[in-house]
Formats: structure tokens, C-alpha cells, sequence
């Protein structure tokens, strides 16, 4: 005689679920992990990052990085369906004004003072990450330390870099 658990069908493929049940995976892009990777073209400048967390579904990341190569050139690279079966890369030149734009917004929302703000750990949502050169060094903010009023900066970001 048949157990039940072998007359039960899954309507979903396990291995698209998140197993992790002590919390959302968080798995970031490329450069999002390590901030250099083999195949980039040049020093990471500028990370935009979003990806649907708190789900039981694992979900596709989008990216958008901006690199300095060693002539100085801007390069542009875009991942779309970030991790997934059809993720879509693409890279090409831009000009230094589309890195200059990204930092004007980064100086019109005051990110580079956000790390000073309490934890509010995005659990489930979209979770956004944006890092940028500020000082010399790397900076990081995210929907983890943000003003409140100002998650509309992570939007603004992403519409600025899509234009390129």
C-alpha cells in the first residue's frame, strides 16, 4: 500500500525555492559580492543593485555597475534576470557624464551620510543597494539604512541609469 506522501504531485519544483527559512536569501550581483571580479573591465565606481527579497521563490537580481578602466574610459555593464536561466549582460562605453549624473544623485539625496542611520533591515520588499566612490573609498548604503522619505533615491538612481 501506497504512502500518501508518494500519491502527492508538487504543483511547484523544489528547487526553485528558497530553503532557507531562517530568512529571506540575499544573493547579491556580481560586483555586489566582492567588488572585483576576473572579468571586469576596470575598477568598480559606481553599484546600483534591486532584487525581490522575502519570498520563498528564489528571484533574479538587476544590476548596473560602472567601471574605470585603466585609460580612464567609463564602461557599463547591466545584468537583467541577474542569476537566472536568461540573464541578459550587457556592456558597452559610456561617457564620464553618466557616472557624473549617478554622483549628483548620490550628493542630492545625501547618501554618503545614510550609514549613520538605524537598521531597518528590508526583510521583505524590494531590497535596493547602491555603493559609489565617496572620499576615496568605497561607500555602501541600502534599504537597510536609509531615510525614511527617501527611498524614492533608489528609484531616481535606477531611472537615471537606464537611460544609458
Amino acid at each position: 500500500m501506497k504512502e500518501l506522501k508518494d500519491l502527492i504531485t508538487p504543483v511547484i519544483d523544489p528547487s526553485i525555492l528558497d530553503t532557507n527559512i531562517d530568512g529571506p536569501e540575499v544573493v547579491p550581483g556580481p560586483a555586489a559580492v566582492s567588488g572585483k571580479d576576473a572579468r571586469d573591465p576596470g575598477e568598480l565606481v559606481f553599484d546600483y543593485y534591486d532584487r525581490v527579497v522575502g519570498t520563498p521563490v528564489k528571484r533574479p537580481y538587476y544590476e548596473v555597475c560602472l567601471y574605470k578602466t585603466a585609460g580612464g574610459q567609463i564602461i557599463l555593464r547591466r545584468y537583467i534576470n541577474g542569476g537566472a536561466p536568461d540573464e541578459i549582460v550587457d556592456e558597452h562605453a559610456v561617457s564620464d557624464e553618466v557616472l557624473d549624473g549617478a554622483m549628483e544623485l548620490v550628493k542630492k539625496y545625501r547618501m554618503d551620510h545614510w550609514n549613520s542611520m538605524n537598521d531597518a533591515s528590508c526583510l521583505d520588499g524590494r531590497m535596493c543597494v547602491c555603493r559609489f566612490m565617496s572620499g576615496g573609498k568605497m561607500e555602501r548604503v541600502s534599504t537597510d539604512h536609509f531615510p525614511d522619505k527617501y527611498y524614492k533615491a533608489f528609484g531616481e538612481v535606477k531611472a537615471y541609469l537606464d537611460r544609458y
